[in-house]
């Protein structure tokens, strides 16, 4: 690939795709209150920040879900 064909590639934007997702794959728990997701989450007045946080609401709630055992 040439430099200027590098230049004209647009960067994907997979943050929404993939907070989307995170949402319809935890959407049980987060209506029962158990999980909340923050999007684009600031960790302070600039960068750096992180694509999702989840935040599991109740100790004593499993999550179920092949990816929820990761957090």
């Amino acid at each position: 690939m040439s430099g200027s064909e590098k230049g004209n590639r647009q960067r994907l934007q997979w943050h929404p795709a993939f907070g989307a997702a995170l949402r319809i794959t935890f959407a049980e728990e987060i209506e029962r209150k158990e999980l909340e997701l923050q999007e684009e989450y600031l960790l302070s007045k600039k960068p750096p920040q992180i694509d999702v946080l989840i935040i599991k609401k109740l100790r004593d709630v499993s999550i179920h879900k092949t990816v929820g055992r990761i957090f």
